[in-house]
């Protein structure tokens, strides 16, 4: 039986399964909510005005990618959710064929898949379109292509990687910052492997660029022609300008940010003279130089909520938890255990992860040693200039799981709750107790929010 989750198929089809019966059984009556109901209403919307008359708010790439089946199948909100079926189960299969390509023993594969079957987030979510199940799936894929292309670098395998990068890009614009970490890094890697010369560095940086850049520019164009700048999405800008002036809080710096402007108070609404976030030019305009003065003048307090969201990305998933209270109005002990559920699932595949860790150097290739830690660390790093929250980690989590599952697996073998001795053991607690107490702050910043 074990031998099923080594195999992408076999285990997109036990994930396929699982999430159709969380969508269709448990949570049948479930609409869409928050941001997922805005990426819905954006796909329905192209199908009679594409690409619209106005900028685009959100990123476009998630409409665009539901677009062609509701073309096919109309316009029911069932057509969008099967759609994240499959994508969420082709993230699990993804994520066996990244681990199958950075592990060295099929049994801790094993755990790999039965991790990205049962990841509570993934399946609570699997009904909802959020952008994080649309960018997940190009996130696994290039983690694949760069193991790859670290292996042996090829100009076909390269361009592949911008292609990819480019369809995560449109889907969230945070994927630019993966596109800049990787140039360094290939340039680097290349050097490294040819006594000091990059002979093929700077062709396959070109054609890692060139496919973001041109599969960007469309966007890019259409806001620009509707006075909105050459940007991928407005929010984007909106993020910034709600996470940086001088009434955000320190800590959840998205808490005006996740809030209609009717829920603001009289003196936030006046600051950011806002529409549903939807800003003209001059509000731009003044939005962005007083960010930027309100960071050249207080960079000790900008420095503190930096690390602040880098801290809070790292936060427990709960999101699915609190939204399928609000609509079935759970009480606190119903919630408590959707949230042991989502949150334990996240809180212990994160601590196998970290024990993981100081096996990995024996126990994962080097091209995995390298990759997947900087794809998800790149990946973070712009939320650490606006806002972030737990959910955000979603499509780079799972590039920790062979970690997690080398972590289980040491502890199998070696029959240790933390299979570690001596310096290792007690930096490893260290790092736990940190991780753990990162953890408290989050929860309790977010109860003192709502």
């Amino acid at each position: 039986m074990s031998h099923l989750f080594r195999q992408p198929i076999p285990v997109f089809c036990i994930a396929l399964a699982l999430r159709a019966v969380v969508v269709f059984v448990f949570l049948r009556d479930m609409p869409f909510v928050s941001d997922a109901m805005n990426y819905a209403e954006m796909a329905i919307g192209f199908l009679t005005d594409f690409p619209g008359e106005i900028a685009f708010f959100w990123p476009p790439g998630t409409a665009l990618i539901l677009l062609p089946w509701h073309l096919l199948f109309g316009e029911s909100p069932v057509v969008a959710q099967c759609v994240v079926l499959a994508l969420s189960s082709l993230a699990a299969a993804l994520t066996v064929m990244v681990g199958r390509a950075v592990l060295g023993r099929e049994s801790d594969l094993t755990w790999v898949g039965i991790a990205a079957c049962f990841y509570p987030a993934s399946l609570l979510m699997a009904g909802q379109t959020y952008s994080q199940h649309f960018i997940a799936v190009p996130i696994l894929l290039i983690a694949l292509v760069l193991v790859r292309y670290l292996d042996a670098p090829k100009a076909t395998t390269a361009l592949l990687l911008g292609v990819l990068l480019g369809v995560a890009v449109l889907v969230r614009p945070s994927a630019l910052s993966v596109a800049a970490a990787l140039v360094p890094f290939l340039i680097v890697w290349q050097m490294t492997q040819n006594n000091g010369t990059m002979p093929g560095a700077v062709r396959d940086v070109l054609l890692l660029l060139v496919p973001v850049a041109l599969l960007a520019a469309p966007v890019l164009v259409h806001n620009q022609k509707h006075d909105a700048g050459f940007s991928l999405s407005t929010n984007n800008e909106w993020n910034l300008f709600v996470g940086n002036n001088r009434y955000t809080p320190d800590y959840k710096t998205s808490h005006f940010g996740q809030r209609a402007p009717e829920d603001l108070p009289p003196e936030i609404r006046k600051y950011l003279r806002a529409q549903a976030g939807s800003l003209d030019r001059e509000d731009r305009k003044r939005l962005k130089s007083t960010t930027i003065e309100f960071i050249r003048q207080n960079p000790g307090r900008t420095a503190v909520r930096t690390w602040n969201r880098v801290k809070a990305f790292w936060g427990a998933d709960y999101i699915m938890s609190r939204q399928i209270q609000n609509h079935y109005e759970l009480g606190s002990r119903g919630v408590l255990i959707l949230l042991a559920f989502e949150a334990g699932g996240y809180l212990l595949i994160a601590c196998l992860a970290l024990v993981g860790f100081f096996h990995a150097r024996r126990d994962v290739t080097r091209a995995g040693l390298y990759a997947l830690p900087l794809l998800a660390l790149a990946y973070q790093a712009p939320y650490s200039i606006a806002f972030s929250a737990g959910t955000y980690h979603y499509p780079v989590f799972f590039l920790l799981f062979p970690f997690a599952a080398v972590g289980f697996g040491e502890a199998l073998r070696r029959r240790m709750l933390i299979p570690l001795a001596g310096r290792r053991l007690l930096v490893c607690l260290v790092l736990l107790a940190l991780f753990a107490a990162l953890q408290i702050e989050y929860v309790y910043h977010t109860i003192k929010a709502t």
